[in-house]
């Protein structure tokens, strides 16, 4: 016997082709629940499968949306488990829409200039989701963006004017800053990333914002801003501003390596540490005291309805989702204000 055709269903449930084209397409005619199920139950007893390629061929969709990850490195690093949390929302609610989701993650090829507009020019998705700070954004075009919607899930780099799905980066480092100020910590470092990424001059702000309520003055040497992106600071930077600054406690991102750096130089006990991204690590260092945790899967999630929204043409969408953020003090952890 050979592979079953949409007539050999039509002519096993007793209904016309058209009326089995209906339910494989969902439309665009209604069918009643008692033909839905006997076509349904008809292409089960022939092992019936729709031709995909034909379907979207027909509907110019190819119920598929792409993942790309801009950020993994050959080694394993803290930063790994942001991505894994970003997927697992971006999975879940892919699925739960009836899409597909097809990753990509090779550094060279998503960095490169060519990525974006070749997947716009296959038409291999429906839609794109970015997460990453390394990701070539200025390769995005307006005519482009039209043929593949995208939508990011946080920072991205400045100049580019994307639909997004955002932390509250500038209400982070505030809190953060006003509790290190509340233990009495008066020299307060601030270990930023490079200005060329969205929410980093919003960490700033926050934080200048929490010292002028605090009555603590504003020290240029407290603020460390690198030229270009980097992974974490080094540990010249770190200790420098304990020595050169005299800072007693710091706020950072990555802080697995700050508190490495700290430990390293018998500083764990002296000097705090509050994150703005802690990880859940089996141990917590020694210098942590407080740590907020970005709600990367939520942000996931938001991405992806987002993104339909705007593949379905819905009008008013917003152009940033903020995801609020959950902070924790860690009172019985390390160092003391001086």
């Amino acid at each position: 016997m050979g592979t079953p055709t949409i007539r050999d269903v039509a002519q096993a449930a007793g209904v016309s082709v058209a009326t089995v084209s209906y339910v494989i397409n969902d439309g665009p005619r209604p069918v009643t629940e008692d033909t839905r199920r006997k076509i349904v139950a008809a292409m089960q007893q022939l092992d019936y499968e729709p031709n995909v390629s034909a379907r979207r061929l027909r509907t110019q969709r190819t119920q598929v949306l792409g993942l790309a990850i801009a950020g993994l490195v050959p080694m394993p690093v803290p930063s790994d488990r942001y991505f894994l949390d970003v997927l697992r929302g971006v999975s879940v609610a892919a699925d739960e829409q009836g899409y597909d989701l097809m990753l990509f993650s090779q550094a060279r090829r998503v960095q490169s200039d060519t990525f974006y507009p070749t997947l716009a020019r296959r038409r291999m998705l429906d839609g794109l989701i970015v997460s990453g700070s390394r990701f070539n954004y200025h390769s995005i075009t307006a005519g482009d963006e039209k043929r593949l919607p995208v939508v990011v899930v946080g920072r991205q780099l400045t100049g580019t004017r994307l639909r997004r799905v955002v932390f509250d980066y500038e209400e982070d480092a505030y809190q953060v800053t006003k509790v290190l100020a509340g233990m009495g910590h008066r020299r307060i470092g601030l270990l930023l990333n490079a200005a060329i990424l969205t929410g980093e001059n919003e960490r700033l702000s926050g934080y200048r914002r929490a010292l002028d309520e605090a009555g603590l003055p504003q020290d240029p040497k407290l603020v460390y801003m690198p030229a270009e992106i980097t992974r974490h600071p080094s540990a010249d930077v770190v200790l420098g501003m304990t020595k050169d600054a005299q800072a007693t406690a710091f706020i950072t991102g990555p802080y697995v390596e700050v508190c490495d750096h700290l430990a390293k130089a018998g500083l764990a006990r002296q000097v705090a540490v509050a994150t703005l991204d802690v990880e859940l690590h089996p141990k917590q260092p020694e210098s942590l005291v407080i740590g907020v945790q970005l709600d990367k899967y939520q942000a996931g999630l938001r991405a992806v309805t987002m993104l339909t929204e705007v593949m379905k043409g819905k009008r008013d969408i917003l152009e940033q989702d903020v995801v609020p953020s959950k902070m924790t003090i860690y009172p019985s952890a390390g160092a003391p204000a001086q």
